[in-house]
């Protein structure tokens, strides 16, 4: 059920294919029956994509809150990166953030491959998050040789009154700085 508002193409290509039908028949048989079930499935689909416009799933919330983060991290706003982090997220990743904030400048941040899983059954609701991840950044001491990072990373995020905070962040040991 909930695959119709993630995303409107369920419902554009069903809607597609009943059009067609209904224009097919109308076009063969003249009747205008037909012509007044082409228009009740036109306003199924414009129903449908308005429904799946306005209703916000959790699923689409995290991923917000996810592409919010990476705003963040390239405009360099520690502030606003704490200010998506939960409590217990302050309190494991602030000292992160502060040493990783101090050694390097971020140029570009990009996420790809982000597939989420939602927990309803925890108190609060909780996520876990996989993606792969790419920081193009400068660091700001010298004689540095890597300036990108790229890892598949596993995040944690928590349903709290304010919205869907991160909760703690896993990457790769195995996938080191990498040479551009």
């Amino acid at each position: 059920m909930t695959t119709l508002v993630e995303t409107p193409v369920p419902v554009l290509v069903l809607g597609i294919l009943a059009a067609a039908a209904f224009g097919w028949l109308y076009m063969t048989m003249r009747r205008p029956g037909y012509l007044l079930g082409l228009g009740a499935v036109l306003l199924v689909v414009v129903v449908g994509v308005l429904v799946e416009w306005l209703v916000v799933t959790d699923r689409e919330q995290v991923e917000a809150t996810l592409d919010a983060a990476v705003a963040a991290l390239e405009a360099n706003d520690i502030d606003r990166v704490e200010s998506l982090l939960s409590e217990g997220g302050l309190r494991r990743l602030r000292p992160r953030i502060r040493a990783y904030s101090g050694m390097v400048e971020f140029d570009e941040v990009r996420i790809r491959n982000v597939e989420v899983y939602i927990n309803d059954l925890t108190a609060p609701p909780s996520a876990e998050v996989t993606l792969d991840g790419t920081a193009h950044f400068r660091h700001r001491f010298e004689g540095f040789p890597y300036n990108v990072y790229s890892a598949r990373f596993r995040v944690e995020l928590v349903k709290e009154p304010r919205g869907w905070r991160v909760e703690d962040v896993y990457g790769d040991p195995q996938q080191p700085y990498r040479p551009e």
